[in-house]
């Protein structure tokens, strides 16, 4: 095999495990904003209080929150509720 089809293909395993390591993390969290009643109308939902001071809103967790669980979905073989999910998490990130 040519060196740069192994780069190409090392380069696509690398992001599948990145991709996987994302899902687990998805997983985790999800499983945490559930369970500890974070999300809006939980037992201790998360406020823009709570997040004073770090140019976060609970409206942006609640928007990946939303992401999280279609992506879940895709992943799941299930469908996933279609929206533009990239303009909520870029504006995420940029924080």
């Amino acid at each position: 095999m040519a060196p740069r089809k192994v780069d190409f293909a090392l380069a696509v395993r690398g992001t599948a495990t990145k991709l996987a390591q994302v899902m687990d993390e998805i997983d985790s969290l999800a499983g945490i904003y559930v369970a500890s009643g974070y999300n809006s109308g939980g037992s201790d939902p998360i406020t823009d209080e709570d997040l004073t001071g770090h140019e976060i809103a609970t409206a942006q967790l609640s928007q990946f929150a939303s992401l999280a669980a279609n992506l879940i979905k895709f992943m799941d073989n299930q469908t996933p509720v279609k929206a533009d999910y990239r303009t909520p998490l870029n504006a995420l990130r940029s924080v």
